[in-house]
């Protein structure tokens, strides 16, 4: 195979004046199909053995309205008593070993956050990881949390003292998750960001990723050494929730966060690239919006790195920085963990690492990254040769070729 071409093919960031389309929608239902699929007289016989019997009947209308996500939907069922549980389904995944390994995962995810005294994580009751069940398909069976989901946006809620609120309980949930659920990395986190980006090398050279290039998946692999922190190479890895989204989080009529839900993107990572701010504050969008201008963060700044103008007006970037503040508060109790959480999301360097890390799996983020040249100087592209790169990274996987 030749080498690839040494010459970039992007444009700059100042004359990017495209838009992108960034979330997926959440899945319809469909009623019959649900139906025909599920066995919701099964499901309320499972409800009952789990409570030696106890009568219970669907909570919230959910037979007919059952809650949807972008992979499970939920049913609620309540007891005589009051008690409700609710009941996680991976309807929208579609049925093979992937799915049940998935549903696994999160699973032993979910059960490993409650071992470790993880806060605001409900209690699972139940469970079936197969379709052999009275319900017709696998489940989690939990505890309901009462509340609804947050609405967070730049005017909700629009008390300061709620929004602190809020970002100091998802400072402290960050931060206990990580120091609670540690342990030694499989590999350190050069290896692990320089694997991942292989793997995508990979599917660029099969054909199965046709969104990205080679030359621009190089690129990205020749920027592991600007972004990769040596210090904290051999540093545990550390669990994060992966989706601190507003359907996530669970909130009552004061404004106090009452549960943190689905752990379906929960994992262990290397703790560099662990550090990051919850969904609801990072440089994403995930409001209500679907075609998303890009900009640069500081217009009258060239070398400044690229947000999504509806996630940085002023109250987001102060909502940042009261969660950066908290976690610094956190360090006098928590140390070393929390001090590298800390080091990281103040770094001025933390947008654009955010950018470049999440665009090894985001294939859109990849695309808006290769437009702008990575964010890279301009001086560093006229003659920049990346078959050295393209070279290191033939030696590392041999095996493929």
């Amino acid at each position: 195979m030749p080498l690839p071409p040494s010459q970039p093919t992007s444009t700059k960031a100042s004359k990017l004046d495209s838009k992108i389309i960034w979330n997926p929608p959440i899945p319809a239902i469909d009623l019959t199909e649900v139906h025909q699929t599920i066995s919701l007289h099964g499901l309320l016989a499972v409800a009952s053995h789990l409570r030696d019997g106890k009568e219970c009947a669907f909570a919230l209308e959910t037979d007919s309205k059952p809650f949807s996500g972008g992979q499970c939907i939920i049913f609620v069922v309540e007891y005589s008593d009051g008690v409700k549980y609710a009941f996680r389904l991976p309807y929208h995944t579609r049925k093979s070993t992937i799915r049940d390994s998935f549903f696994a995962h999160e699973l032993e995810t979910w059960k490993a956050m409650i071992s470790n005294r993880i806060p605001l994580i409900p209690e699972i009751f139940g469970f079936g990881l197969s379709d052999d069940n009275l319900i017709g398909f696998p489940f989690i069976a939990y505890e309901w949390v009462e509340g609804k989901p947050l609405l967070w946006y730049d005017d909700k809620p629009c008390d300061p003292t709620h929004r602190e609120k809020i970002i100091k309980t998802l400072a402290s949930f960050t931060i206990e998750t990580a120091c609670r659920m540690q342990k030694p990395g499989k590999t350190s986190a050069e290896v692990y960001v320089t694997e991942a980006i292989d793997r995508k090398i990979k599917r660029v050279l099969n054909g199965t990723l046709r969104t990205a290039k080679l030359i621009d998946c190089l690129r990205q692999r020749s920027l592991i050494h600007r972004y990769v922190i040596p210090e904290l190479n051999d540093s545990p890895w550390v669990m994060v929730h992966g989706d601190l989204s507003n359907s996530n989080i669970i909130t009552d009529p004061e404004h106090d966060i009452s549960g943190i839900i689905d752990f379906g993107f929960a994992e262990y990572l290397p703790l560099q690239f662990a550090a990051v701010f919850p969904r609801i504050l990072d440089h994403e969008t995930y409001q209500d919006q679907n075609d998303i201008d890009v900009a640069l963060e500081l217009p009258h700044d060239p070398q400044s790195s690229l947000v999504w103008q509806s996630k940085n007006t002023a109250i987001k970037r102060r909502d940042r920085q009261l969660f950066l503040d908290e976690i610094k508060r956190l360090c006098e109790t928590h140390g070393e963990i929390c001090e590298s959480f800390y080091r990281i999301l103040s770094d001025k360097q933390e947008i654009r690492r955010y950018w470049w890390f999440t665009a090894i799996s985001n294939q859109k983020l990849h695309q808006v990254m290769v437009k702008v040249n990575w964010l890279l100087p301009e001086e560093e592209l006229v003659d920049e040769d990346l078959s050295n790169e393209w070279k290191m990274f033939r030696a590392a996987n041999l095996g493929f070729w």
